[in-house]
């Protein structure tokens, strides 16, 4: 059980306040360029199995450079691994902006987001595990929380902004605008403190490494294998569940049912942003009371919230009752996967050692999200497929959540034991 040296510590000291902020100010940059720049391609080829493509290719990064971010943030200094990568982010944005008019646009897209995914995939074990180090343990789930809700209004706004600004003025203003925020997020990723406590190595970079991750995975295999059995279900979630919000609502509202940027901007905004703030404020008020065996019921929420959007495609409802009974579910389903997933890595970052932190949660990152590349891409190819048809998509991933969320129940019980 982790430990703090100032036993007097608040929550909403300066150190976190300044966290919040940078991580506040990047992911606005993120879902900027994560709306505008799938949906451009999206819009610009008129294809859903490019458009899931391309979004599976950029989340590949993310998940390869999880790990190498959690050997990073357990030994660096998780302050400047937070600032120097931030501003990696918006030098790469402001290159892509310099020879966007030099090249072809596609290609350049696609190479943007494979590196911004690559630099959120080290960074954030960097903010993941350096949250607790400087909340008192009695209230990291709130803190989580606070965290969650910090996050979930870049959701909010991105959308909605990026969907009016694509929709009027094009691309770039939107990219330039996602580089500010991210010299924002180094500026308060500069002048917070993280504390530091240097780890021994070595001596060689090799023998640390292997030092590292032999810890770590004798942690999850023989003191918390439940944790990794929890993750696993996460993980196939991941690969039924997750992409319908991502992939699922641009092609349903678009294709489907053939919206423009703007309104399917504020439907996105509305539905993730909206669901995660209520998410986040609900944590951070009753989530020490949420319970690890509460979670198999959360996913079978989601299940029988597939159900209506399914139902609007089979009854061939009026598009704006469609989209109203859409984007209300969507909401419903990110706020109980936002409720989810806070309340697991609340529960990871209590009973994770310390020194070990980063490198768990970062391997507990890449188990759950593993999938989430595959399941872009089939849901891809799945609406394509069964373009006249949607509701098929949708009834069997709400099954196949189902049968999850059986075999989720009894290792998420046994963690609370």
């Amino acid at each position: 059980m982790k430990q703090h040296s100032t036993p007097t510590l608040k929550l909403l000291n300066k150190n976190f306040i300044a966290l919040m902020f940078s991580y506040a100010f990047a992911l606005l940059g993120y879902y900027l360029l994560n709306f505008a720049l799938p949906i451009y391609i999206l819009y610009a080829t008129g294809s859903p199995v490019l458009f899931g493509g391309v979004s599976a290719l950029a989340l590949l990064p993310m998940v390869l450079m999880s790990p190498i971010g959690g050997l990073v943030a357990d030994r660096a200094n998780k302050k400047k691994i937070i600032a120097v990568l931030q501003l990696c982010n918006a030098v790469l944005i402001f290159l892509f902006i310099w020879l966007s008019g030099l090249l072809s646009i596609i290609p350049m897209i696609i190479i943007l987001m494979l590196g911004i995914s690559g630099l959120e995939g080290l960074v954030s074990p960097a903010i993941d595990s350096g949250m607790p180090q400087i909340v008192p343990e009695a209230q990291i789930v709130r803190g989580s929380g606070m965290m969650s809700v910090m996050g979930q209004v870049p959701e909010f706004i991105a959308p909605i902004a990026a969907g009016m600004l694509l929709t009027n003025v094009g691309l770039q203003p939107i990219v330039i605008i996602s580089g500010i925020c991210y010299v924002l997020a180094a500026i308060m990723g500069a002048v917070l403190k993280i504390p530091h406590v240097k780890q021994g190595t070595s001596g060689e970079i090799v023998a640390t490494v292997k030092a590292d991750v032999n810890v770590t995975v004798h942690f999850l295999r023989h003191e918390n294998r439940q944790m990794l059995r929890a993750a696993l279900a996460l993980a196939a979630l991941g690969l039924v569940m997750f992409p319908i919000i991502p992939i699922g609502m641009p092609i349903l509202l678009y294709t489907n049912l053939g919206f423009s940027s703007e309104m399917l901007g504020f439907a996105m905004g509305g539905a993730i942003g909206v669901g995660g703030i209520i998410s986040g404020l609900i944590a951070s008020a009753v989530g020490d009371k949420l319970k690890m065996k509460d979670c198999p019921k959360l996913i079978l929420f989601e299940c029988a919230l597939m159900v209506p959007i399914g139902l609007v495609f089979l009854l061939n409802l009026d598009p704006m009752v469609s989209l109203f009974v859409i984007t209300i579910s969507i909401m419903l389903i990110m706020i109980t996967a936002s409720l989810l997933m806070v309340r697991f890595f609340g529960y990871i970052q209590v009973v994770t050692p310390e020194g070990i932190m980063g490198k768990v949660i970062s391997i507990i990152t890449v188990f759950t999200m593993w999938t989430h590349p595959m399941g872009l891409f089939l849901y891809g190819v799945m609406f394509e497929r069964f373009q006249g048809a949607p509701w098929a998509v949708i009834f069997l991933a709400a099954a196949a959540s189902l049968g999850i969320a059986l075999y989720a129940a009894q290792h998420f019980r046994r963690m609370d034991t």
